[in-house]
């Protein structure tokens, strides 16, 4: 299973426990928000998502990628994210271009020893043959 962990800035995750931003909140910012002088985790996230396309044919590109429900269970410190993108496709060999709206669930746990969130994605195989039903 691919995972993808990223830290949080402490005063994000003390809002999240007062109650001044919900857990999705919260996600946007460690997700979306911030500047890096290295790949941004919005970048590291979408190469992942790419990963479930690769062997679908074409040039796949993401774009639209949002955070648009999450289930959190505080007590354990995990939960589900749901995501959302458009999957565009350009295929040269018969110049044609197609694109889709995808939903993706990430498993996540918010480890507060080290400060990060640790995102679990479906292994590919896992998620085909699941797909299939």
């Amino acid at each position: 299973m691919a995972t993808l962990k990223l830290d949080y800035q402490q005063d994000d995750y003390e809002s999240l426990q007062e109650g001044e931003l919900s857990i999705k909140e919260f996600l946007n910012e460690v997700l979306f928000s911030g500047s890096y002088n290295d790949e941004s985790p919005e970048d590291e996230l979408i190469g992942l998502l790419l990963a479930y396309h690769s062997d679908e044919g074409g040039a796949p590109i993401v774009s639209d990628l949002e955070l648009d429900d999450v289930e959190y269970d505080e007590e354990k410190g995990t939960g589900k994210a749901y995501f959302s993108y458009l999957l565009e496709y350009h295929f040269a060999c018969s110049d044609m271009d197609s694109e889709r709206t995808v939903e993706e669930t990430v498993d996540f746990v918010i480890d507060e020893e080290s400060a990060e969130v640790t995102f679990t994605f479906i292994d590919l195989t896992t998620r085909s043959t699941a797909d299939e039903f």
